[in-house]
């Protein structure tokens, strides 16, 4: 998961991306066991998120709209 991340934003953990919108950060954890893979943005817990789901994800990042669905 991480990895689709860091190909899509194009910057690794620890990073914020060129045009300093999106900053990619790891978590030891976010809580959510039973939901994982959980990914928050901007305070807020995207659940059973999968490699699939990321392009998708940064491009409602980048468009300023993030669903918060699960």
């Amino acid at each position: 998961m991480l990895e689709a991340f860091q190909e899509e934003l194009g910057v690794h953990a620890g990073e914020t991306s060129e045009d300093g919108e999106v900053t990619l950060r790891t978590i030891e954890c976010a809580g959510g066991c039973g939901w994982g893979t959980v990914v928050a943005i901007d305070h807020r817990y995207r659940e059973r998120v999968n490699a699939a789901d990321v392009p998708a994800i940064v491009e409602e990042l980048r468009g300023g709209e993030v669903s918060h669905g699960g």
